[in-house]
């Protein structure tokens, strides 16, 4: 457990990532812990993001643990016998009155004094330093999260070692550390001082960090960390399976309130005339003949996937997240303004199943494959997941796909930039769509810079 205050909302972190000063907060926000308020903050908590949401990837890493020998010599219990033993054998070089100290004292300017003495050293330490040494480019594990924000991902690297083991450490060290110590500045004949001088060194360090005596500024900092909330402290397993567990939930809690408001019908949509919140498309990849400018159900077969109705189904989407939103259904021929509340006429998807894998030809495997194509061309892994549902649903026996999408935020730097396939773009800044009457039009620099500049206004901009 480990101590924390509250953030300046009032909110209490629900975990620490073991061995770092990470935390993580109910609401999937991940900050750094300083004990120290930030002045320029006003806060304890450094925060990385302010969104879950905004995270367009976690994953977690982990480096092969050590040998199974060398794991033994880790565990705390191995470490407590072999500092017995190492005692016990200190203890028998009295008892017998084994010369082996005297020699490294009365020759310790020969080769043979240093050569004895790095041996007891290596007695003394082996099970530190040469797990250590194998460990320390071996045993480690990483979360690494990627912030929609920036592209620079957020790496959370740790060996997950407790503050107990830490301390558990610096006992048995320092006690080894002040028997050694004792051996080589004592003689033969002060025996009875050497153990009261090792005995006293080990119960010395052993109680140190019990001593309640604490001076003026740290024991007051000690009585303002008293006061905080204890948090538990998780390994980076643990804290990656929380952290997944709450962005999971937080992010069906999302689509789930998404969902909540389209309740309009398949049936109602196919009522409507295309508009700037509603487009429909024949297929995502199967070309359809066309007669004046309208669809058959004769299909063009081209020998593979049309990139171009691909492109279509992107820079619809993009259209809709510039502007303000709206439905695409794949699988619907146009609709003539003179159907007036006539159904659109249903293609269906079928006919796209066949580009899916062999399987996949189905309505799992086609909502995977258009967030496939929208991420392709999204540059923002996390626009996709946080506005954009894709569902499949039936009207007349056919699979129709539905693409509900929410509009981004108009914020500075909020717009949408993609990349097209059947369409290059050779400055590699992609291309900039925004939603006219029932089109999605593909803006110039210069009409695009006036709608971005009307529409995604600055933080803290008034309209005067």
């Amino acid at each position: 457990m480990r101590r924390a205050p509250s953030d300046p909302d009032g909110d209490y972190p629900i975990i620490f990532l073991q061995g770092t000063d990470y935390v993580l907060f109910e609401n999937g926000r991940l900050a750094k812990f300083d004990v120290e308020e930030l002045e320029e903050l006003n806060s304890h908590y450094s925060f990385f993001y302010d969104d879950i949401l905004n995270i367009k990837n976690l994953k977690f890493t982990k480096k092969k643990d050590y040998s199974d020998i060398i794991s033994k010599l880790k565990k705390p219990r191995v470490r407590l016998v072999n500092s017995f033993l190492f005692i016990s054998l200190i203890f028998l070089f009295y008892h017998f009155s084994i010369i082996l100290i005297d020699l490294v004292q009365d020759n310790f300017n020969f080769p043979l004094s240093w050569l004895i003495g790095f041996v007891i050293f290596f007695i003394v330490f082996f099970d530190f330093f040469i797990p250590d040494i194998i460990e320390r480019n071996g045993n480690y594990s990483t979360i690494t999260i990627d912030n929609s924000y920036n592209n620079y991902p957020i790496s959370l690297r740790t060996n997950d070692k407790s503050l107990k083991d830490n301390y558990l450490d610096f006992i048995i060290g320092f006690t080894r550390f002040g028997i050694f110590i004792t051996l080589l500045i004592s003689g033969q004949e002060d025996n009875l001082i050497s153990l009261i001088i090792t005995l006293s060194t080990a119960m010395i360090v052993f109680f140190l960090p019990f001593i309640p005596f604490l001076p003026g500024e740290i024991l007051s900092q000690y009585k303002r960390i008293k006061k905080w909330s204890k948090i538990q402290q998780l390994t980076s397993l643990e804290f990656y399976l929380k952290f997944s567990e709450i962005r999971n939930q937080i992010l069906d809690d999302y689509r789930e309130n998404i969902n909540s408001k389209y309740e309009i019908s398949i049936e109602d949509l196919l009522s409507k005339n295309e508009s700037s919140i509603l487009e429909y498309k024949a297929s995502m990849w199967t070309r359809y003949k066309t007669v004046s400018k309208i669809a058959t159900k004769e299909i063009v077969d081209i020998g593979k996937k049309d990139k171009v109705l691909e492109d279509e189904i992107l820079h619809t989407v993009a259209a809709f997240l510039n502007t303000e939103g709206g439905t695409l259904l794949i699988g619907v021929k146009d609709k003539p303004l003179s159907w007036g509340t006539k159904l659109a006429e249903v293609f269906g998807i079928e006919n796209d199943y066949k580009w899916l894998g062999k399987n996949n030809r189905d309505a799992d495997g086609y909502i995977q494959a258009v967030y496939q194509v929208l991420n392709n061309g999204i540059p923002n892994l996390s626009i996709t997941v946080k506005y954009v549902i894709v569902t499949i649903e039936q009207s007349g026996g056919k699979d129709i796909c539905r693409i509900e999408v929410t509009p981004l935020p108009k914020i500075r730097d909020g717009e949408l930039y993609i990349k097209e396939r059947s369409k290059p773009d050779p400055d590699g800044e992609g291309n900039f769509y925004v939603r006219i009457g029932s089109s999605s039009h593909k803006q110039s620099v210069r009409s695009g810079s006036r709608y971005i500049r009307d529409n995604f206004p600055p933080p803290n901009f008034k309209d005067t």
